[in-house]
């Protein structure tokens, strides 16, 4: 599957063994407890399996205009959880 990324990105996740910013920006992310799991299409190591408190930090990377986030997730929880916040969600 390749990817186009559009010029104005300002972060692009595919998770390839990892949660590095594969545009030209940088923002690499920062996995705390989450672990590599296979994804929807069965390729192993491209989807991360979250449990408890684990996240991805990515830093101040979202700006504080109008956004568009898209990830694909499935969830086997059915309480309210939080699949992304911008500053201290402590």
């Amino acid at each position: 599957m390749t990817a186009t990324i559009q010029v104005r990105a300002t972060a692009y996740y595919p998770f390839n063994g990892n949660a590095n910013d594969e545009s030209t920006s940088g923002n690499n992310g920062t996995v705390s407890g989450a672990t590599l799991t296979t994804d929807r299409f069965g390729v192993a190591n491209k989807a991360y399996n979250f449990a408890g408190g684990q996240y991805i930090a990515i830093g101040d990377v979202i700006p504080n205009t109008l956004v568009t986030f898209s990830a694909w997730i499935q969830s086997t929880n059915t309480g309210n959880r939080i699949i992304a916040a911008r500053g201290d969600t402590g």
